[in-house]
């Protein structure tokens, strides 16, 4: 017998897993919501956010809580504005930030092994990373570089 609680499951996590593949690749994060309104207090908060996020991604203590100390923020304020702004959660953020420079060093031939991709973004499990990489863009790393290779 398939409980509610398994229905939504077996609902959402397909659903999540094709938004997350139907993601474009960015380089760089552009806020959903940047328009004329905002101000320049918010404007240097992103900023402020994405200086953070790029000095640490190599740190594998890089969190959501680690981030809403560094910028001086209660978790749930942090997770308020990031959504407000992208449109994820600040894991989320930090993750595509992660796997986003992960494929540029692939494509460009910056590193030279699944390993060091993976360690320059932090995460320190090759085999977790790896995982976590064929989700978010539905190839494995070792793909690229294979791809790269016969060029």
């Amino acid at each position: 017998m398939i409980t509610f609680f398994s229905q939504q499951k077996l609902i959402r996590v397909p659903a999540f897993i094709n938004a997350m593949h139907s993601m474009n690749f960015r380089a760089e994060l552009i806020p959903s919501k940047l328009n004329q309104d905002q101000s320049a207090v918010e404007v240097d908060w992103i900023d402020r956010l994405n200086t953070v996020v790029k000095k640490h991604i190599s740190d594998s203590r890089l969190t959501v809580s680690f981030l809403s100390k560094e910028l001086y923020l209660s978790r749930r304020q942090l997770q308020r504005r990031v959504y407000r702004i992208y449109g994820l959660t600040p894991s989320m953020f930090i993750r595509e930030q992660k796997f986003s420079l992960a494929q540029k060093l692939l494509v460009t031939h910056q590193v030279k092994s699944v390993k060091s991709a993976a360690h320059a973004v932090g995460y320190k499990d090759v085999a977790h990373f790896s995982e976590q990489f064929k989700i978010r863009f539905g190839r494995l790393p070792s793909s690229f570089i294979e791809k790269n290779k016969k060029c």
